[in-house]
């Protein structure tokens, strides 16, 4: 392992977050880095959580809230500087262009603006009782968060570098609700690095933005820690899991659809995450699956990862499904290589990067019946060649998604920059 020092002085780091530590959905990704940034930095996390109820401890961890929930008196209070901002007129042009009613992008411009003047007046206040001059802001989500800590870097007499992670909903244009994403243009003139989760990403970025700046972009693979590397038992019923919110984007009906037109091979179906969709989906499988005697499945909601974990740990699982219209890179999917399971997924955001003689990569819009082949395909592998494409998981997990090895990337590329003037 590469250890790395960090300079002298710079021994502070503000950590914003979407949820984390208030609700869940971020920890799975946040914790790990925390665990290891926490050993040399100072760590402050400034959530922008509604709620009030921590879901998780964190020792030697300071915490603030800035809760994006705008109160009434916070339009009153906040509102007419927000109408005297320049940025508010080029982004409601910029949304107007894209085709939105003056009432769609005032919703979501207008209210990213109060917040973006919440954040800042705390962020403010946190950087104010850091006794360090050399502070790293460090938003988790490219949103207007990275607009906050950039007004203030602009005022501040103290030595601020601000970062911001880009994952899949703050990425792609088409994933937000005004058909673009709002703030990013005027944030990049002044942004210190843009850290990306795959090379598909950053290459997506680059052809979307002015290339000279790329020596602000930064490809930052995430990942999990080791775990056990199975050996696939040939089960039946066939295994198949796949794991992921019950939204549109996510397809999960275009699974129940595949395996209703399967009629020769025992199943078993195992969806672990809960969404807005779970009832209607539930229904379309009750309604065609329920009948098929070889079809067996199960909507298992949010579950502990670590229940997930153990099913994975046990060798029951034959495979791993995922079939969204889009992704940045998917950490469920690395969860799967990480313990040696093939993968079955589509060909969208960084997947392609996630398949390579380890499964078999689908079409971006597949139809039912390829969907329903390519299970039938891994069905009918012997055990032998299943265990093959479980190992050809493994190496892709060591060879990109191995946590330790990709913390220490970023720790060096934390120092980097602060090193840059």
């Amino acid at each position: 392992m590469v250890t790395w020092r960090i300079l002298g002085g710079m021994n502070e780091i503000i950590l914003i977050t979407d949820k984390y530590p208030y609700e869940y959905g971020e920890a799975t990704f946040i914790e790990p880095e925390i665990d290891f940034l926490k050993k040399t930095y100072n760590i402050t996390i400034l959530s922008k959580s509604s709620s009030k109820d921590l879901k998780t401890e964190i020792p030697g961890v300071d915490l603030f809230r800035c809760s994006a929930k705008i109160l009434i008196k916070e339009c009153l209070q906040y509102g007419f500087f927000v109408l005297k901002n320049p940025i508010f007129y080029k982004e409601m042009t910029k949304s107007l262009n894209k085709g939105n009613s003056v009432l769609k992008s005032l919703r979501i411009i207008f209210p990213s603006l109060i917040n973006e003047i919440k954040l800042r007046n705390i962020l403010s206040d946190i950087v104010e009782q850091k006794t360090s001059n050399n502070i790293l802001i460090y938003s988790y989500w490219f949103n207007y968060s990275v607009l906050s800590a950039i007004n203030l870097k602009k005022k501040s007499k103290k030595q601020i570098k601000v970062i911001s992670r880009i994952h899949g909903y703050d990425l792609y244009d088409e994933r937000h609700v005004l058909g673009y994403q709002p703030f990013q243009d005027i944030a990049l003139l002044d942004l210190d690095r843009v850290i990306f989760t795959c090379e598909t990403a950053k290459k997506y970025y680059l052809n979307r933005h002015d290339e000279r700046r790329q020596d602000q972009f930064f490809c930052g693979y995430m990942g999990v820690k080791k775990r056990k590397k199975v050996n696939i038992q040939k089960t039946i019923p066939f295994t198949l899991v796949s794991c992921s919110n019950l939204i549109p984007l996510k397809r999960v009906h275009l699974i129940i659809e595949a395996l209703g037109i399967l009629e020769d091979i025992d199943i078993q179906w195992i969806h672990f995450g809960d969404g807005i969709l779970k009832d209607s989906l539930c229904e379309q499988a009750y309604l065609r699956l329920s009948q098929k005697k070889n079809v067996h499945y199960n909507f298992c909601g949010n579950v502990k990862n670590a229940d997930i974990l153990n099913l994975y740990a046990s060798g029951q699982v034959n495979c791993f499904i995922s079939t969204s219209e889009t992704e940045g890179m998917p950490m469920s999917i690395i969860e799967a290589l990480a313990h040696g399971i093939p993968v079955i997924a589509t060909n969208v955001g960084g997947i392609h990067e996630q398949i390579n003689n380890n499964g078999i990569l689908l079409d971006e819009n597949p139809t039912r019946e390829s969907i329903a082949e390519a299970i039938r395909y891994m069905y009918n592998l012997s055990i032998t060649d299943q265990r093959r494409l479980g190992n050809n998981s493994y190496r892709l997990w060591k060879q990109f998604f191995d946590l330790d090895y990709n913390l220490e990337i970023l720790g060096r590329e934390l120092q980097k920059i602060m090193r840059e003037e």
